[in-house]
């Protein structure tokens, strides 16, 4: 667990250097949690991102756009001894 813990940080890590904040969120003073979920495969090629958050919509597709720049990923830890794994991660738009 604690092995799935640090790649779930290790996702987080990523997308977060690859968010932008889209300029009229920030001139309208949108903030919020997108949660993305990623299917990511063993060798850490994304394969699918979606979000189930609603709104706002252009929080959301910068969230999506920070996932496919971040990628591809780590590969999975060696204990997940699957093909697969989805994973919910959140990405934080918050005004300084």
């Amino acid at each position: 667990q604690a092995e799935m813990n640090r790649y779930i940080t290790t996702l987080f890590t990523m997308i977060d250097a690859k968010k932008v904040y889209p300029p009229q969120s920030l001139r309208r003073h949108e903030e919020g949690t997108v949660v993305v979920r990623l299917k990511i495969a063993a060798d850490g090629k994304l394969l699918d991102v979606t979000s189930p958050t609603q709104e706002p919509h252009r929080l959301i597709e910068a969230s999506l756009e920070a996932v496919r720049k971040a990628a591809p990923f780590p590969p999975l830890p060696a204990s997940f001894k699957k093909a697969e794994a989805e994973f919910e991660v959140p990405v934080v738009y918050k005004l300084r």
